[in-house]
């Protein structure tokens, strides 16, 4: 038994050894100590020299990283580190097929601070994103702080097809559609933000649906106002619940239709009034349902 160990054990180490000059798997080139690690880190770091140096070394584009847990990252870990170094000198030397294109526009998009500019162009460079990106794509854009940058992104979306009526699918019995989620947490915060003692804090890329969220979205993406959730529930709805009057008229402006029930049989004034909104509720009542939109 313990020669086998050992036979095991010595068998593992000449692997290990090889594998680490192994350029297909580190990307390892000519030069000693140059590994698939360094050229991962230096593109994260957006240094630019180091990134050119490492590849005309001859280490590999499509580098794996070796992580401390002893896991071989994705071959395109490094495309994606450069890509969250904001600096598209970084990343273009990494696009080197489709796959790399679509990791890197992935990246740009999805991640937790978007960046259009790379994003732009890495679609003028032919990378396609994937329709089931939609919600999470227009969420991540509407957490930004900058709005300039979050419309530039949401017309980005538009003119790639990605559908403004996506819904997550939180489970086989609860879908929310990117409108109802949108415009309920912009409510929301916008209700807390008047709060006394309340602090509207974010981290870098934006924690939560911005306030202005709904006008951008609504106005830019034109998704349907009166999709409803798994409950039955309309942006109006949502908006009206917490008592955000500016909000509702937005919405109600925009065609939303006051006279939708939700699964309840609750329509946005029942909403409104049950929290304690009953101007709010006399307004939504009122409403024409054939207002302009």
């Amino acid at each position: 038994m313990a020669s086998t160990r050992l036979a095991v054990t010595l068998l593992l180490v000449t692997l290990a050894s090889s594998l680490q000059g192994c350029c297909c798997c580190f990307g390892g080139g000519s030069s000693p100590g140059v590994s698939g690690n360094d050229l991962v880190e230096a593109a994260g770091r957006g240094d630019t020299q180091r990134v050119h140096d490492l590849l005309d070394a001859g280490v590999s584009p499509r580098s794996m990283k070796w992580t401390s847990g002893g896991y071989f990252g994705g071959s395109t870990a490094a495309v994606e580190a450069a890509v969250a170094s904001g600096k598209w000198e970084v990343v273009e030397p990494f696009l080197v097929d489709e796959e790399a294109k679509t990791k890197a526009l992935a990246s740009a998009l999805l991640g937790y601070d978007p960046n259009f500019n790379i994003a732009q162009r890495l679609v003028q460079k032919g990378a396609k994103p994937h329709p089931s990106w939609a919600f999470r794509a227009y969420t991540q854009a509407l957490m930004l702080e900058d709005r300039a940058h979050a419309e530039a992104l949401v017309k980005l979306l538009v003119e790639l097809g990605m559908d403004p009526n996506a819904a997550l699918e939180v489970s086989s019995k609860e879908s929310r559609p990117l409108v109802t989620f949108v415009v309920g947490q912009a409510a929301w915060h916008r209700r807390a933000a008047r709060e006394p003692g309340f602090t509207y804090k974010r981290r870098p890329g934006g924690e939560r649906i911005s306030t202005w969220a709904p006008e951008v979205f609504i106005l830019l993406a034109r998704p349907r106002l009166d999709a409803q959730d798994s409950d039955g529930q309309t942006a109006l709805m949502m908006a009206a619940s917490p008592g955000e009057e500016e909000l509702v008229r937005f919405l109600l402006e925009q065609g939303a239709d006051p006279t939708l029930v939700d699964n309840a049989g609750q329509t946005a004034a029942s909403h409104a009034a049950r929290t304690g909104h009953d101007d709010l509720a006399t307004l939504l009542q009122a409403w024409p349902p054939s207002a302009p939109k």
